[in-house]
């Protein structure tokens, strides 16, 4: 069997699982299929495994290879990491700002930061291209096509300008109209101004919404740690080339 991305070819000759690729979805599949008694090789083109979740050791340092954080609601998911790393997990308090106009801003929002940060006269503007934007929507089909489509749907066009556009396109180098609208939705799935601004002032903790938590796990030398944990196991009778 040949397994690439979820893509799964049979291969009858020598009952073997091939893996392309070592990143956490590869490195899963493996070690679960290795945990079942199956004939498992993983090839990874890369050095080292972990994918996009990697962490580089370079001069005595540890790097992760991006901002990585593990949250899950599925409990069968958080047992299968938490059984993994035996016990090294961190639970770390989350502390993220945003940078913008040359100002810091807490994320998830802290209500009177954002304000007085932004100013009175833009934070109304918000709220209000956000209620247009609403009742846009009660009136019109939803045609959102883009990425840009979706995030004035949900933030309105003030949001969009002023954070957002300059934001994803530096990040994906990819203009917002070009970008589809699931892309950003699955990213920043169930998040609205709306939701943000409850969770500023009501403090529900977003634990429904994964890009507003405020405690994940972690593991103590770097994200990457998952990784080699996975490769660890699946080398426990079967292969990982890199």
């Amino acid at each position: 069997i040949l397994l690439n991305a979820g893509d799964i070819l049979s291969n009858q000759v020598n009952n073997e699982i091939l893996i392309l690729g070592g990143g956490l979805t590869g490195l899963s599949a493996g070690y679960v299929l290795t945990k079942a008694g199956l004939n498992v090789k993983v090839f990874e083109s890369d050095a080292t495994v972990g994918g996009l979740s990697k962490t580089i050791l370079k001069g005595g340092f540890r790097f992760d290879l991006g901002g990585h954080r593990f949250f899950t609601q599925n409990e069968k998911i958080n047992k299968f990491v938490i059984d993994l790393m035996n016990g090294e997990l961190l639970s770390v308090n989350r502390t993220s700002k945003i940078f913008m106009q040359n100002k810091f801003f807490d994320y998830p929002l802290k209500p009177f930061n954002a304000m007085f940060g932004l100013g009175v006269a833009t934070t109304l503007k918000i709220v209000t291209d956000y209620g247009a934007e609403k009742i846009k929507r009660f009136t019109k089909e939803d045609d959102d096509i883009s990425l840009e489509d979706w995030v004035i749907s949900n933030f309105g066009r003030t949001m969009f300008n002023l954070y957002f556009k300059e934001y994803s396109e530096k990040v994906w180098g990819v203009e917002c109209n070009k970008i589809s609208k699931e892309w950003v939705a699955q990213r920043i799935k169930g998040l609205s101004l709306w939701v943000a601004i409850k969770n500023a002032f009501f403090k529900f903790s977003g634990q429904k919404v994964g890009t507003l938590v405020d405690k994940f796990l972690y593991p103590p030398m770097g994200i990457g740690q998952i990784s080699d944990k996975l490769k660890e196991g699946i080398e426990k009778g079967n292969s990982v080339f890199t």
